[in-house]
């Protein structure tokens, strides 16, 4: 009996143990790696193969390649936990089927999550795959944060991780019209409420727990930046420009929704098939629109920085055990057409770790090691 309490307790131990090194990321797609892989592209023959698992969206012998510049020359590329959906966010049983589906997908055909910068900063620092938490999911805005906090704390048990991260960089900017988009109050909102409401509920034990609020990106670049523009991407049978993917000027490849041979590959370009305009059409509307769309994207783009470094401003009275910080390097990173993906829109494995290594830059500068 006094041999089964002590293994018991050996276990709670090592358990809290690796829970105190945990790390989540809360966000979009950046942070799961979205159609990073290079199998990913707008075409019928890829996203078949990949559908029907003869491609797998898994780390490839240029994977490992490039992350020995970055000093991961040993590493093993084991998954990192893509959390499930909170029960807390279930309001219909249509939406919440609906949810799941999506969720399965988007991990299992369109999500590379070892390629995401997430997954990059955190092997750096020695963090098991299994103790890195993706709460982030695909298309998410701001206004999802406290949800993703509950993703969290569900996977956790309610104990506070060594590291949060909070990092929305796209979406909140995409709607049918840029005067749609997120405002800058609402941003820093959510965002504030969500980090409070983690701070309530998380479980704390000996240490620091770090909260890191992550400027967006500039992802105005995507749409003027001329060696983006000019890059040349696998698309529809095709080679096109990324100007012309993000514009539309191309020749599709959909197929009647009647036809009784549509596969999920006909499926996914039916509803996708117009490119990156059909997912952010407020962005991609520069290369049609007038002048002022642009200004107003890289003007709400600022606010949204402007409104994180209040957020931060005023969660610095907070319990001693937690650290809240804002990282303002990423709005800077530049990023070339080789950086991109296939669909000219989200960032492959290169551009990834352009903006891991420019996060871990200013975490060490903020939290020098050994405080890290």
């Amino acid at each position: 009996m006094h041999k089964c309490l002590l293994g018991i307790a050996l276990v709670l131990t090592l358990s809290a143990r690796a829970l105190g090194e945990t790390v989540a990321f809360i966000g979009d797609s950046i942070s799961t790696g979205g159609g990073a892989h290079p199998a990913l592209a707008y075409d019928a023959t890829m996203i078949e193969k990949v559908f029907n698992d003869t491609i797998n969206i898994e780390p490839n012998a240029d994977y490992f390649a490039t992350l020995a510049s970055w000093g991961l020359n040993d590493m093993q590329a084991l998954p990192p936990r893509r959390l499930e959906l909170s029960a807390r966010e279930f309001e219909h049983p249509l939406n919440w089927v609906y949810d799941r589906a999506l969720h399965y997908v988007s991990h299992r055909y369109m999500d590379a999550e070892e390629y995401s910068w997430a997954y990059l900063w955190a092997r750096k620092q020695g963090i098991a795959a299994s103790d890195i938490l993706i709460a982030a999911r695909d298309g998410e805005r701001a206004q999802q944060a406290r949800r993703q906090v509950d993703r969290v704390l569900d996977a956790t048990g309610s104990q506070a991780v060594r590291h949060l991260f909070v990092f929305f960089t796209g979406n909140d900017l995409c709607a049918p019209d840029v005067s749609f988009a997120t405002t800058s109050e609402d941003f820093g909102q959510h965002i504030e409420e969500a980090v409070r409401y983690y701070i309530r509920n998380a479980q704390t034990s000996e240490g620091i727990y770090h909260i890191w609020l992550v400027d967006p990106l500039g992802i105005l670049q995507i749409v003027t930046a001329p060696d983006i523009l000019n890059q040349k991407v696998r698309a529809f049978d095709t080679e096109v420009s990324c100007r012309d993917l993000q514009a539309g000027r191309f020749k599709g490849q959909e197929k009647a929704w009647t036809d009784p041979h549509i596969t999920p590959a006909d499926i996914f370009l039916n509803v996708f098939g117009q490119g990156p305009r059909g997912y952010c059409p407020s962005l991609f509307a520069v290369h049609q629109g007038p002048a002022e769309i642009q200004m107003k994207i890289g003007s709400l783009l600022s606010s949204y920085r402007k409104a994180l470094g209040q957020v931060n401003d005023s969660l610095q009275v907070l319990p001693p055990q937690f650290r809240v910080h804002q990282i303002k390097a990423t709005g800077d990173v530049l990023f070339k057409g080789e950086d991109m993906a296939n669909d000219c829109f989200h960032l492959n494995l290169k551009g990834q770790l352009k903006v891991a290594q420019s996060i871990d830059a200013e975490v060490q500068k903020l939290v020098p090691p050994p405080a890290l």
